[in-house]
């Protein structure tokens, strides 16, 4: 189906299909902030409620540009797209600013979607005018946009450095995981010095990856990444064997960072 049943717009399918007529694409993407945590609090048949009333007010206040040379999407829940022909008519980046800030003023006042007031909505707005995957990295800027808490942006201006960023996370994800199962990651001990007998009395056990070239990575090129990936309880689990293994026999204490992760973590807790 090219419909969608919420909204009676057409729907992501709909955009898949319309998207390579469209020579010179502008998208602006519209999403209702925290629709999720609305939908799980007040229940899925508010949250379609929320999107009839965001539908009537997009197709009531849509600039003239937008009816003349668009047509309003429904991409996902929460999420409208108004996908404009701009070989016809000039919309630089400057005018869509404008047309955005006016949509989001709009909105603000709240008078379209007075039945949907007590939800307290807000909306991010991203535009964008590359057709080379225009959908794809419209919502990467999108999550980037309510990251930053900006109510408006382009995507141009921040999806290169959010792909860079995600390119980066990946591949040291998967660095992370070699490790972790090819038993790379080592415990380098840091002297804690008594300074009444100028020597020292305990060690601070501190993680470090060994690449597959055989160099030592730091823990901040790895231990972020590591602690959003179900890895990080192993990396916790590693570093307390081995170091309890080569301090049992000695004098010395030995002392291993734990994070909050690791406190609330009832595996490792009981580990």
């Amino acid at each position: 189906s090219t419909v969608s049943q919420e909204t009676g717009l057409p729907n992501r399918a709909a955009f898949r299909e319309k998207l390579p007529d469209v020579e010179s694409p502008a998208l602006f993407l519209v999403k209702i902030d925290n629709i999720d945590p609305l939908a799980s609090f007040y229940g899925e048949a508010a949250a379609t409620e929320i999107e009839k009333h965001i539908t009537a007010f997009l197709d009531q206040e849509q600039p003239e540009e937008f009816k003349e040379n668009g047509e309003l999407y429904h991409l996902g829940r929460g999420m409208f797209g108004f996908l404009v022909m701009t070989k016809d008519t000039q919309i630089t980046e400057t005018k869509a600013r404008r047309l955005a800030q006016d949509l989001e003023e709009k909105f603000s006042t709240g008078n379209s979607v007075a039945k949907a007031d007590h939800y307290d909505l807000d909306l991010t707005i991203v535009i964008s005018f590359d057709k080379d995957n225009l959908l794809g990295k419209s919502e990467v800027a999108l999550e980037e946009a309510v990251r930053r808490k900006c109510s408006i942006m382009m995507a141009d201006e921040v999806v290169q450095d959010v792909y860079q960023g995600i390119g980066e996370n990946i591949l040291w994800l998967k660095k992370v995981k070699e490790a972790v199962q090819n038993d790379r990651l080592l415990p380098f001990y840091q002297p804690i010095y008594n300074s009444n007998i100028e020597a020292p009395d305990k060690y601070e056990a501190l993680v470090r990856m060994i690449d597959d070239d055989g160099s030592v990575v730091s823990p901040w090129r790895f231990l972020t990444i590591a602690k959003n990936s179900k890895y990080y309880p192993d990396i916790t689990k590693i570093m307390v064997k081995k170091a309890m293994e080569e301090f049992i026999q000695r004098e010395e204490g030995v002392s291993v960072n734990l994070s909050a992760l690791d406190i609330e973590n009832q595996s490792i807790r009981t580990y």
